[in-house]
């Protein structure tokens, strides 16, 4: 019986020390996310200040860089907005363990990546009943007998567009997670079996890749790496022989 384990870490770490143009507005600094003193991955996001109940009921507001409530704030400063976090992952591990035993192996590859966020499940806000298909979440969708932190729909909807919804803080996430990257059985067939074939080697593998994720930060089992629908799994069967 043999057993090797390898491991690989790394560790990522970087601050931005110059920028030649900064950011003035909110929405400047969305977009180009650069600022000095933080990562270059940096995450920065809008504020959630809760759901209008008074003038336009049902609208996302948002606080500005003076704390006050408004739906649209993407001029304010940049105060407006929070760092979030950085979306390149701190940590990443790998951990490849392969046993054999005479003519049988087996291999697996784990990776876990840590330490950064991502935007997922943004509840954005719609203009009346959309005619096209509409997101589940409107289920939970803000009126006055139900309260809740999902912006409005139909009459309680929002009358002026913005991305403040895609980019709030309330739709960032932790992005950490723990795969099986692969999966190799392999078996070498004797060679007194062979002999009497006339075949020298033969040998048979299956491999397993993207199987579903082992384990995952977000509460709502997102997948950081699509930030949805899994990477479907493949199997590989390999036949290989020598005459």
């Amino acid at each position: 019986l043999n057993w090797t384990t390898t491991y690989t870490l790394s560790y990522n770490k970087n601050r931005i020390t110059s920028v030649e143009n900064d950011a003035t507005t909110a929405s400047m600094l969305i977009r180009n996310p650069y600022k000095v003193g933080y990562p270059s991955s940096a995450l920065w996001s809008y504020r959630f200040a809760g759901i209008d109940n008074d003038v336009n009921k049902g609208e996302t507001l948002w606080y500005t860089s003076e704390g006050n409530k408004q739906h649209s704030v993407s001029s304010s400063g940049t105060d407006a907005l929070v760092y979030s976090g950085q979306s390149e992952p701190k940590i990443i591990m790998g951990v490849d363990n392969t046993l054999r035993y005479r003519g049988l192996s087996l291999s697996i590859l784990l990776s876990y990546y840590g330490g950064h966020k991502m935007r997922a499940l943004a509840e954005e806000e719609t203009f009346e009943v959309p005619t096209s298909s509409i997101p589940s979440y409107f289920l939970n969708a803000w009126t006055p007998e139900k309260p809740t932190n999902t912006p409005g729909i139909g009459r309680y909807a929002t009358h002026t567009g913005g991305l403040e919804a895609t980019y709030g803080d309330i739709a960032v996430r932790p992005a950490d997670f723990i795969k099986i990257r692969n999966i190799v059985f392999g078996y070498e067939i004797p060679g007194n079996y062979l002999s009497k074939l006339g075949i020298k080697h033969a040998s048979i593998h299956l491999q397993i890749d993207n199987p579903k994720y082992l384990w995952v930060k977000n509460k709502m089992h997102i997948d950081p790496e699509t930030l949805g629908i899994r990477t479907l799994s493949s199997y590989i069967f390999v036949l290989n022989i020598n005459i």
